[in-house]
């Protein structure tokens, strides 16, 4: 009976040891769908298939477009696009090391700019905790372009933590403006970051774009000048919280780990209180 109960209670910790190594097993070797899909991860900041979320005076397009149901499009000589952010799918943005900053940009007459940036805001306010794309950076020439920049701030082609330091994890909105002395046209298609970075070339653009007839269609343009937006959206007041903490499968891989060891070393221990494991 004493060597029956040796062999329940020893049998009970094998169970639960081999439990806790598949689960850490799972954690490490994920399906490959799983793993495809963690090395491929985008989130998309805004289709642009609506004007909703951006400032007044932008409007939804289906003139001219790449990628969904259409574009959002602002005319006038000082544009001012802006999206706030706060509902952004924050789980699906890649690692602020492997993040990519992409979008389709429209602009008729480059030459007429006198100044231009895109703008990633901290707080839902420009000149606030913000990283920002000059006009130089971009690169933009008549017509429908691609920008795909790496959101590091090491990458030199961004003006970095202007009015303090931006955390990209608690980004807020984006802006992009252009002012000219000249009326514009500029569309603005599918942003997101990804940890995939993406290329077209001129050839790749032009068979991407679509396009209905205006027909009688008026778009209003915006009297906003360069389009601050505070007062679009309640913006969420902005609290350093310094070093930022994540989830992630590798604290899963040493939290599991962890337990995996120690359960050996409590059966371990019990079994030979028991005598379960000394010699006959």
């Amino acid at each position: 009976m004493k060597t029956k109960n040796r062999r329940i209670s020893l049998t009970y910790c094998l169970l639960l040891s081999c439990i806790l190594l598949s689960f850490l097993l799972c954690v490490v070797v994920r399906s490959p769908k799983a793993n495809a899909e963690e090395n491929g991860k985008t989130c998309v900041i805004t289709s642009c298939d609506t004007a909703d979320g951006f400032s007044e005076g932008t409007n939804f397009d289906r003139t001219s477009y790449l990628e969904g149901e259409g574009c959002v499009m602002n005319v006038n000589n000082n544009i001012g696009i802006y999206y706030s952010m706060l509902g952004l799918d924050r789980a699906s943005m890649p690692a602020y090391e492997d993040a990519w900053f992409e979008a389709f940009i429209y602009i008729d007459k480059p030459e007429a700019v006198t100044e231009s940036q895109f703008e990633l805001l901290g707080t839902g306010i420009s000149d606030m905790y913000e990283n920002s794309l000059s006009f130089q950076a971009m690169d933009l020439k008549a017509g429908w372009n691609f920008i795909s920049h790496k959101v590091d701030n090491s990458n030199k082609e961004w003006a970095v933590n202007v009015g303090g330091t931006f955390v990209y994890e608690e980004v807020k909105a984006m802006r992009l403006y252009f002012l000219s002395n000249e009326t514009l046209t500029v569309r603005l298609d599918y942003v997101i970051f990804t940890d995939t970075p993406h290329n077209y070339t001129q050839e790749d653009l032009d068979s991407m774009m679509k396009g209905e007839p205006l027909g009688s269609t008026e778009w209003t343009t915006s009297s906003d000048v360069a389009g601050i937006g505070q007062s679009f959206a309640d913006i969420v007041p902005y609290t350093d919280t310094g070093c930022n903490a994540s989830y992630s499968y590798s604290n899963m891989i040493i939290f599991s780990g962890c337990i995996f060891i120690c359960s050996i070393f409590i059966a371990f221990k019990k079994g030979k209180q028991k005598g379960i494991f000394k010699r006959k």
